[in-house]
Formats: C-alpha cells, sequence, structure tokens
C-alpha cells in the first residue's frame, strides 16, 4: 500500500478539510469530482483558492445512463422525495474505485461524517456503501476516523490516525473551527440536489413514466422551463 489516494472532492467544508488534512500527513491525494445532472455543485468554482493554494487539479467526470436508471429503480430505497442517497454513494465509490485502479492509488478519501446524514452516513451505512462499491477496509474518512474501525491504510501506519479527528452528527461546529486552524475562509457547508426538491422530481417521475430511451442530457434538459404535452408530444 502506496500513500496515494483518490479524494472525493465537492468542494464543500468537508472534503476541503479532509484536503488539508491529507496534505498535512504528506498524503498525495487525487481530487475525484462525479457531475450528475442533479447536483448543483461546481467543485472548481467553488474553491479556486484552495486549489492554488495546494497546488491540486480536479479529475471531474460525468454519470451515465446507469445512473439515471439506478435513480429511477433503487436497489436501497429514496429519501423524503426521489433522492436514493445510499444507491447514489455506492455509483460514486464504485466509480471512485475505477480511478483509483486506473491510477495506482490504493485507498479512498472522503468527507463523510459519522451520523451527520440520515440516508448514507450512519454506521450500517457506511459499511453498506464499502461492501457494495468493493472498497472494504479501504475507505478512509478522517473527520469521524476515531469513531470508526481502523482502516488498512491506518493499520499499515500510511495514515496517522492520532492525528485525525472524532466529529460525529449534523452541526458543523467542530468543522468550522478545524477551518478556522487551517486558515479558510468562506467556504461552502455544501450544496443541493434535484432528487430533494419536490418541483423538480414530479417533472422526472413523469419522465421516467412516459419514456424509456432517454440519457443524461434529457434529465438536465428537464431542469428548464415549463412542460407540458401536445399530441403525445413533451414540450
Amino acid at each position: 500500500m502506496n500513500k496515494k489516494c483518490v479524494l472525493l472532492f465537492s468542494g464543500g467544508l468537508d472534503s476541503t478539510l479532509v484536503a488539508y488534512i491529507l496534505n498535512e500527513q504528506k498524503i498525495d491525494f487525487l481530487p475525484f469530482n462525479l457531475k450528475t445532472p442533479f447536483c448543483q455543485c461546481n467543485a472548481s468554482k467553488r474553491c479556486q483558492n484552495i486549489i492554488t493554494e495546494l497546488n491540486i487539479k480536479i479529475h471531474t467526470e460525468l454519470s451515465d445512463k446507469s445512473f439515471l436508471d439506478l435513480v429511477k429503480k433503487p436497489k436501497f430505497g429514496y429519501g423524503s422525495a426521489m433522492n436514493p442517497c445510499l444507491d447514489c454513494k455506492i455509483y460514486l465509490f464504485k466509480k471512485a474505485k475505477e480511478y483509483m485502479l486506473k491510477t495506482g492509488a490504493t485507498f479512498v478519501a472522503t468527507g463523510e461524517v459519522l451520523s451527520q446524514r440520515d440516508m448514507s452516513q450512519h454506521m450500517w451505512q457506511l459499511k453498506k456503501i464499502e461492501t457494495e462499491s468493493g472498497l472494504k477496509e479501504l475507505v478512509l474518512r478522517p473527520l469521524s476516523a476515531k469513531l470508526l474501525p481502523e482502516t488498512l491504510p491506518e493499520k499499515e501506519k500510511i495514515v496517522d490516525r492520532e492525528k485525525l479527528y472524532s466529529i460525529h452528527g449534523k452541526r458543523r461546529t467542530e468543522q468550522i473551527k478545524l477551518a478556522q486552524k487551517f486558515g479558510l475562509q468562506n467556504v461552502s457547508t455544501g450544496c443541493g440536489c434535484l432528487l430533494a426538491d419536490k418541483n423538480y422530481t414530479t417533472k422526472i417521475k413523469d419522465f421516467f413514466a412516459n419514456f424509456t430511451d432517454y440519457d443524461i442530457e434529457d434529465a438536465i434538459l428537464i431542469r428548464f422551463g415549463r412542460h407540458f404535452y401536445f399530441k403525445g408530444t413533451k414540450i
């Protein structure tokens, strides 16, 4: 195992903090950002100062049609709207694993915080994500590491567990303190997912119900304008 990892990077507060934590431990991390039609984040635009300071380059990939099929029929169900959070995370980690193998990295790091999100960040869900994505013991979560089982990079002393953290829950108090320690300012705490927006999900439910031939571009187009049918054609 080497000191090279893939960092799941949205440009939000949690993943940004992990970038600084890994940098502090001299881990060679590769920022990985998966773009879906439903995410309203732009990692590169959100953190230009951080990119410059740490001299990082974000690798961005676009989701494919298989992701839309997942949204249409998720294995682990939906949240309050049409958000298949657990299935989405598993898809993301599978893509990160592909990138890890391609680049010669040996583990994945993420800004996930234990119990921060009800649909994907409780203990059993974190374990399920690792198992389903084929990354058992290879997912390092530096912000909550001391509350979680040791990962392989910790066991092999690639990462110093004592310099990791025990943050949990929905409040961002500890993350904000940590951001101050690293001298970070104006870092976004998160961004929205359209699948949790009931106005948008009404449109995509209608689309899935009436069309079987679709692609990523269709899901993007649905975000705009007013929708109606005329003689069987969706306009």
